[in-house]
Order: structure tokens, then sequence, then C-alpha cells
């Protein structure tokens, strides 16, 4: 049936459980299947598109793949976020632009030199491609490669995956 949700709360982090806590609590619940409010949804071959997983979650399922990894790729410890976006008190936005924040900042970097690359830069968007990178994210994914830099868009963490490995096992 796959893992239950009580080993998978022993596998993950306290941090990233708590992040997970409502995902969690719905693996618990007991499955119902919705009654059928019109002819369509009565058949049995309709079925709704899976949701796309957001940033987050995308973000969350990249590091839990890093952290699996870094036995094999010790470099993996290397991967950093950056925490710029989502909703913040003007007072706490205020102070963290203060303190050196700049919007548009990749999410994350793989910090380690590759070829002729300082590091690896990675702006994270969903991976059904419905969001793309803002204007001062653009900016910087340039300016970072102007100063020699690998910095690159990923839609998704497989993709992100994908990238991170090809960056570490480039010569």
């Amino acid at each position: 049936m796959g893992i239950s949700a009580k080993d998978l709360r022993k596998s993950l982090s306290p941090d990233v459980a708590a992040l997970s806590a409502k995902a969690l609590a719905e693996l618990d619940a007991p499955q119902q299947r919705p009654v059928a409010r019109t002819p369509l949804e009565a058949c049995s071959h309709f079925s709704m598109p899976a949701p796309v997983p957001t940033e987050h979650e995308e973000q969350v399922a990249l590091f839990q793949w890093a952290e699996a990894n870094e036995a094999q790729y010790p470099e993996l410890r290397n991967l950093v976020a950056f925490p710029n976006g989502g909703y913040r008190p003007m007072a706490t936005a205020a102070a963290l632009k203060a303190e050196g924040v700049k919007a548009g900042l990749p999410d994350l970097a793989l910090l380690c030199r590759r070829g002729s690359k300082g590091a690896l830069f990675i702006e994270l968007k969903k991976a059904d491609h419905s969001n793309k990178p803002t204007a001062a994210q653009a900016e910087w994914i340039e300016r970072l490669r102007q100063y020699g830099y690998q910095a690159v868009v990923c839609y998704g963490a497989d993709e992100a995956i994908d990238v991170i490995m090809g960056y570490l096992t480039q010569r």
C-alpha cells in the first residue's frame, strides 16, 4: 500500500514534520469516496487532476532528497535555502531589508565549486510552469551568471534534482 503516516513521521526531521503536519494528518484520515453530485461525477472513468504541488512542497521534497543522498554526495550538505519569499508583517520586512535581504535572490544555493562555476543558484518554481520568475529574480539570475555562478530556474523538485546532479557530476 505504501509508507504509513506513522513511519513517515519517524523519518522526518522535527522542522519538516511541523511544516508537514496538515498533510500528515490527511494521511491518517479515513479515505472516503465523495458522493457524486452530477452525472459526470458519477462516471467511473471521470477523475479530477491531482493538485500541483506548491513551491513550498517542491522545496521540502528537494531537501528531503538531498538529505537522503548526502552520504553519496557530501556536497549536498552545502545546499541552502534563502527564506526571501512569503508574507511578513511590515516591521519584519523593514528589519530584514535593513539587514540586507534583497528581493529576487534565488531560493536555493549549492555552495560548492564545479569547473569554472563558483556555486549553483536555483530559483524553484511550480512543476506545471504556472508561475514564472519575477523581473527581480531574472535580474539576479543574470547578474549571478555574469559573476561566474551557475544560476537557473527549475520547475519542480525533479528538475532541480536533475540540475544538481548534472552540476555535481561535471568535471
